[in-house]
C-alpha cells in the first residue's frame, strides 16, 4: 500500500482533528501522513498534537531552498530559527561550522515541532548548477553527526529538490556521483523527490518519463516519496514510489521558480487572507483539483456533473453536495481510495494501463470543461498538459516490454 502524504495549511487544524480522530467504532485512517511547512507548525503547534493523538506520522518541511533567494521581511518563514530575508550563496556554507550550524537549527526546530522524521536542509538543484550540489552533499554528510550530538534519534528523509531539466541527464544521482554517495551517507529511511515543473511545458510527456525513470531507479535502493506531486502522484506510484505528497486542493504541483518569485516580489498571504479564498475541490475523474466556483457552475449541467462528482458513498452523499461542502474530507478520502485501487493491481504494466484509461477519460472531460469555459466567466479552463503527459507515458509503459530502465 502506498502512503498519501497530506500537506496541512493554515486553516486545516480543526479539519484534521475531525478527520484523524473518528468516533467510536470507526477505524482510524491508514496510509496517511501529515506534512506541514515549518512556519505553519511554529504558528499552529496543535497540528503536532493532533497527529500524535491520531498516531499519524508528521513531517515538518523546512523549505530551506528559500535561503537561495531573497524573502519579504514580513514573511513568516523569515522568522524561523534558520530563516533569512537575504539570499545566501554556496560560499556562505564553505566551512563545516557553517554547515553544522544550519543543520542544527533546522533539525532542532523540526524535533521541537513534533516531527516523527527529520528532513535535513535541502537546496534546489537547478539546471545551471553553481555550487549547490556540493553544499547539499556536505549537508547530508554532516547531518548524522549533528543529530547524534543533539540527541535526536529520529529517522531521516533525504529530500532532493531538482529542476526537471537535470533529470534529462541519465547520470544524475547514479552511484558514481558524489551527490549520491552523500545521500547514502545520510542513511535515509526514505528519499523524497521534488521535481520542479515536470507537469508542464511542450515536452511534458518527456519530463514525466524522466521523472518516473528516476523514481524507478531510486526505488530499487530505497523507498521514494514523490514530493508535492498531487497531479502526477499516481504515475509516480505506478513507477515504484512508496507514496506521494500533496496539498488539500492546493499545492498539487511543484514549481520552485514561481514559489521563489512569489516570496521575493510580494508579501505572502497571511492566514486570514488564505481563509477567505475558496479552496479548490478535488475531482477524482480529473485527478486534480478545480476551482470551487467552476464546479458550482458545472454542477448545474447535469450530464457533465454526473461524470465529475464523487460516487463513493463512504466519502460523499449522493448528488455531490457534500463534495462541494466538505471538500477537504472528500479530497483526502478520495485520493486515499484511488491509491488503494491503483496499488491493488499487482502487475506494474497493468497499473500503467489503469492510468492510461483514467487519463484518457480525464482528457475528454477537460476538453468539455474548456469548451464551456469559452462562454462562461464562472467556469475556468483545466490545464490538459499533465493529462496528455500521463496518457502518453502510460500508454508506452503499459506494454510489458517497455519499462523505465535502471542506470
Amino acid at each position: 500500500m502506498a502512503d498519501l502524504l497530506v500537506r496541512a495549511a493554515w486553516g486545516d487544524e480543526a479539519f484534521l482533528a475531525r478527520a484523524l480522530t473518528p468516533g467510536p467504532g470507526v477505524a482510524r485512517p491508514r496510509g496517511i501522513r501529515i506534512v506541514a511547512d515549518a512556519h505553519v507548525i511554529a504558528r499552529k503547534p496543535g497540528l503536532a498534537a493532533i497527529a500524535r493523538a491520531a498516531g499519524v506520522p508528521l513531517l515538518v518541511d523546512p523549505q530551506t531552498y528559500f535561503l537561495q533567494d531573497t524573502q519579504q521581511a514580513t514573511d513568516p518563514w523569515v522568522r524561523l530559527p534558520f530563516g533569512s530575508a537575504g539570499a545566501s550563496r554556496p560560499t556562505d556554507f564553505a566551512t563545516e561550522s557553517a554547515i553544522d550550524d544550519l543543520v542544527h537549527r533546522v533539525v532542532t526546530a523540526q524535533a521541537v515541532g513534533g516531527a516523527t522524521a527529520i528532513v535535513p536542509p535541502y537546496f534546489h538543484l537547478g539546471a545551471d548548477e553553481s555550487g549547490w550540489d556540493d553544499v547539499q552533499a556536505r549537508v547530508w554528510r554532516r547531518t548524522p553527526g549533528v543529530m547524534t550530538a543533539a540527541g535526536i534519534g529520529l529517522p531521516r528523509l533525504a529530500l532532493v529538490s531538482v529542476d526537471w531539466a537535470r533529470l534529462r541527464d541519465p547520470s544524475f544521482l547514479t552511484s558514481d556521483q558524489d551527490l549520491h554517495r552523500a545521500m547514502v551517507a545520510v542513511d535515509p529511511a526514505e528519499v523524497a523527490l521534488a521535481s520542479s515543473r515536470s507537469h508542464m511545458g511542450r515536452t511534458a510527456d518527456a519530463r514525466l518519463f524522466d521523472l518516473v525513470t528516476l523514481i524507478h531507479r531510486l526505488a530499487a535502493m530505497t523507498p521514494v516519496i514523490a514530493w508535492q506531486q498531487g497531479v502526477l502522484g499516481e504515475a509516480c506510484v505506478a513507477a515504484g514510489a512508496a507514496g506521494y505528497e500533496t496539498g488539500i486542493g492546493t499545492r498539487e504541483t511543484y514549481d520552485v521558480s514561481r514559489t521563489l518569485a512569489g516570496h521575493r516580489g510580494t508579501a505572502s498571504a497571511g492566514p486570514e487572507q488564505q481563509r477567505r479564498q475558496a479552496r479548490p475541490v478535488f475531482v477524482p475523474s480529473l485527478g486534480r483539483s478545480v476551482g470551487k466556483r467552476s464546479l458550482e457552475a458545472i454542477s448545474r449541467i447535469a450530464p457533465l456533473w454526473a461524470l465529475l462528482m464523487c460516487h463513493d458513498a463512504a466519502c460523499c452523499r449522493p448528488g455531490g453536495a457534500s463534495m462541494l461542502g466538505d471538500a477537504r474530507y472528500h479530497a483526502v478520502t478520495s485520493r486515499r481510495r484511488s491509491l488503494d485501487q491503483l496499488t491493488s493491481v499487482e502487475q506494474a504494466h497493468w497499473r500503467w494501463g489503469v492510468l492510461a484509461e483514467k487519463a484518457a477519460l480525464a482528457t475528454t472531460l477537460a476538453t468539455r470543461i474548456n469548451r464551456l469555459a469559452t462562454d462562461s466567466e464562472d467556469i475556468k479552463r483545466v490545464d490538459p498538459v499533465p493529462l496528455d503527459a500521463i496518457t502518453v507515458v502510460s500508454e508506452q509503459l503499459r506494454k510489458p516490454t517497455s519499462r523505465p530502465q535502471t542506470a
